[in-house]
């Protein structure tokens, strides 16, 4: 049992750790999106109960106490074995409880129901979504709670599937590989596409629309955040192409927030009646969210940019004085062995 566990931890520590939490992460939020089968019935404020707007469907409760159930019996028999705290720290098992919380509040609550009236609650449960849940999904560490949470005789098929899986979209662990980048093109794809009048409107008034839109922000924020998020100390040389991907990623944001919130007119039909009830002119409402879209994902990006450069800046530099460290050794030891003078005779 102990020589099977312990190559399930040699085949994660190989595969990128990027890659492995993405490919653990993404079956649970294939599921979880199904949960929004559509925003809460539209209304105006008149009525408006918060308790009452509070929404248990099947549907979204099942899949997250499934998510749940899976991730903290692995934790369970991980800390069983290697002790509390060991394996996936209290901080990272913290975070995927509030990846869980920030689901719950994006799928259950009243939010989910007000923001089928107002665009800029719309644009709201998207964030919640592709920039809170996402990387806390992420920094859970899914992927060693589900290796764990299986039974023992699959671990090792597993783990050695997921090792394959990640590697062969990963790339070289010093960067170059075509994974991000396709990622990060999928997410731009995902978000621009979803904010075309026409289907936007669909989503809002199809159930199954409405599914797949969620799934698809949901799933590329977690394979985007994976790549950017969880990375090894040796992977860290590689920073300078997350740089560009961030910046990537915060630049086509901006500009689809920048076109919502200049737009001379109402884009999106399903908002135009509804809005005003809540005392809001369908235009203002659609200024306010393309500034929901617009600013705060930009001060995220920013300071996951600011983290990742530092990250870079102290790979060179490690990198720098371990070949210094090196090149001393070596002419230490070439002056060791270099014969000394030969003794004159007289």
């Amino acid at each position: 049992m102990r020589r099977r566990d312990s190559r399930v931890r040699a085949a994660l520590r190989r595969a990128p750790a990027s890659l492995l939490a993405a490919l653990s992460a993404v079956p649970a939020c294939a599921l979880l999106p199904r949960a929004a089968l559509a925003h809460g019935e539209a209304h105006g404020p008149a009525g408006f109960d918060f308790w009452s707007e509070w929404s248990a469907r099947p549907g979204v409760v099942i899949p997250i106490l499934i998510g749940v159930a899976i991730y903290y019996t692995g934790i369970y028999r991980l800390w069983s074995r290697a002790g509390a705290g060991r394996g996936i720290s209290r901080l990272r098992a913290a975070s995927y409880t509030l990846g869980i919380a920030t689901l719950i509040a994006a799928l259950m609550s009243p939010l989910d129901s007000m923001s089928a009236a107002l665009f800029s609650l719309h644009m709201v449960q998207h964030l919640l979504l592709i920039l809170v849940a996402a990387p806390l999904l992420v920094l859970g560490a899914p992927e060693v709670a589900l290796l764990w949470a299986l039974p023992a005789a699959s671990r090792r098929r597993a783990g050695r599937w997921e090792n394959r899986v990640a590697r062969s979209i990963a790339g070289p662990v010093e960067g170059g590989g075509k994974g991000p980048l396709l990622v990060v093109l999928l997410a731009t794809g995902v978000l621009w596409v979803w904010h075309a009048p026409q289907l936007y409107d669909l989503a809002v008034r199809n159930d199954a629309v409405h599914t797949a839109e969620h799934a698809g922000f949901l799933i590329t924020a977690v394979l985007f955040w994976a790549t950017v998020l969880r990375i090894r100390e040796r992977e860290r040389l590689a920073n300078g192409a997350r740089v560009l991907y961030v910046f990537a990623m915060a630049l086509q944001g901006s500009i689809l927030g920048a076109l919502i919130t200049f737009a001379s007119r109402p884009l999106y039909a399903s908002h135009l009646e509804i809005t005003r009830e809540w005392g809001l002119e369908p235009i203002v409402d659609q200024q306010l969210a393309g500034l929901i879209m617009w600013v705060p994902p930009s001060l995220l990006y920013i300071g996951v940019t600011a983290w990742l450069l530092v990250g870079w800046l102290d790979a060179i530099g490690a990198r720098r004085a371990a070949r210094e460290r090196r090149t001393g050794r070596e002419r230490q030891a070439g002056e060791v062995a270099a014969p000394g003078p030969e003794p004159s005779l007289r």
